[in-house]
């Protein structure tokens, strides 16, 4: 990976003999009132897309699968990891739906390291370093001394999603700054089993191409159809729309997967969870029993 020399641009690195790509799924701070920042990423791409909408299709599951996780504190400043404990325990909550629960570690270990989550994003021979370390296939977030820019990462294919079944892809960083809570971690995690941003491929205003009726939900925005269409206009820090009065707009400011400042983040839709409960299932089957 080579170090990026404009942050706001995330890193498309293509396998020549895979035939693929993977991306960086960070969380940035580029919302100055916000006490959990937002997150930029590269979607899936076309035949990503094509997969995401066939797995829509599949056949619902009754069945609980189990992931069993890791929490790794690679910051000399975090001391008390109890705090993570109870993210997990009501993030667990947030996806009953999906029928997937995180089973974690009681035993929470430590990497003594000092590098910041920036650092580690965008610098490829650093983060090899530490992952040296971390030799556990199991899904593992990894707390990090924070920075500048970034609230979080994880690295995600933007199709041909079934090799998630024998390259890992387990890692989830968060910065450990003291306002991170739920909304970055459900976010990650969203990310993680498949979830698109609720406005789509772009974050500029305006660029979602799904109506504001959503009769074309099936093929744009976050190929969503319980969450509402998202133009990611202004909100303000009493978690109110304030953009420009449309009619019948009413944007997913408490979705976990929109650009909402943290604080106002504190859910999943139904249909979200169908589709990260069939992507656990599907492409994510290595590492849960």
């Amino acid at each position: 990976m080579k170090r990026l020399a404009n942050h706001k641009k995330i890193p498309l690195f293509i396998h020549s003999f895979l035939g693929f790509a993977f991306l960086l799924v960070a969380c940035q701070n580029n919302h100055p009132n916000n006490t959990e920042y937002t997150c930029i990423s590269k979607p899936c791409n076309t035949n990503g897309k094509k997969e995401l909408l066939h797995l829509k299709n599949t056949l619902n599951y009754t069945h609980y699968i189990y992931f069993p996780a890791n929490i790794i504190i690679a910051s000399p400043h975090v001391k008390n990891y109890l705090k993570y404990k109870n993210i997990i325990k009501n993030l667990n909550y947030k996806i009953t739906k999906s029928k997937i629960k995180i089973i974690l570690n009681s035993k929470i270990r430590r990497i003594h390291q000092k590098y910041t989550i920036d650092e580690i994003a965008y610098n490829d021979a650093i983060r090899t370093k530490i992952e040296s370390k971390i030799t556990t296939r199991q899904l593992t977030f990894i707390i990090v001394p924070s920075a500048k820019k970034l609230n979080g990462f994880t690295y995600t294919l933007n199709q041909n999603f079934e090799y998630y079944l024998g390259l890992g892809y387990n890692l989830i960083y968060i910065s450990d700054n003291p306002t991170i809570g739920l909304a970055t971690f459900a976010h990650e995690i969203g990310h993680f089993f498949g979830l698109q941003h609720t406005f789509g491929s772009s974050s500029k205003q305006f660029s979602s191409k799904e109506s504001i009726q959503g009769n074309n939900c099936n093929s744009e925005g976050d190929f969503i159809c319980d969450t509402p269409t998202d133009y990611n206009l202004p909100i303000d820090k009493n978690c109110q729309y304030v953009g420009i009065n449309y009619k019948n707009y009413t944007p997913p400011i408490q979705n976990f997967m929109s650009y909402s400042p943290g604080f106002c983040r504190n859910h999943f839709t139904n249909e979200q969870l169908d589709l990260m409960s069939k992507f656990a299932r599907s492409y994510r089957k290595n590492i849960y029993f």
